[in-house]
């Protein structure tokens, strides 16, 4: 459900994302100078976010997000000889996709990958 308030002079819509760690995760953006302005904003946010539509691009390299990942979460919940496991089989997949961006990816360029890999 979409809602909007008047902050200042300006409305802003808002909308529930869900819930990421227990904590609420909304998604707002204001500076409309009418409320209908900020509701069809919002409903236009909203459909997309419930499609799974996302037009923003992430700039992140792949090598990058692996690195990322590894440090936050693989090298923290599992034992330090399989992360360097992983780690090594990583600079791999490195060498084939790491300059490829994240909002570039396709299912068809990993596939190609995976071929070449093993």
């Amino acid at each position: 459900m979409i809602t909007i308030r008047k902050r200042n002079n300006l409305y802003e819509y808002r909308f529930e994302a869900g819930k990421v760690n227990g904590k609420r995760k909304q998604i707002t953006k204001s500076g409309f100078k009418t409320k209908n302005e900020a509701y069809l904003a919002g409903q236009k946010t909203y459909d997309e976010f419930i499609k799974g539509e996302n037009n923003i691009e992430c700039n992140m390299l792949y090598s990058d997000y692996l690195d990322y990942w590894m440090k936050e979460y693989f090298e923290i919940n599992y034992k330090y000889s399989t992360a360097k496991r992983y780690k090594e089989l990583f600079d791999k997949i490195k060498e084939e996709l790491g300059y490829y961006k994240l909002s570039k990816l396709t299912s068809f360029i990993l596939n190609q990958a995976l071929l070449k890999l093993y």
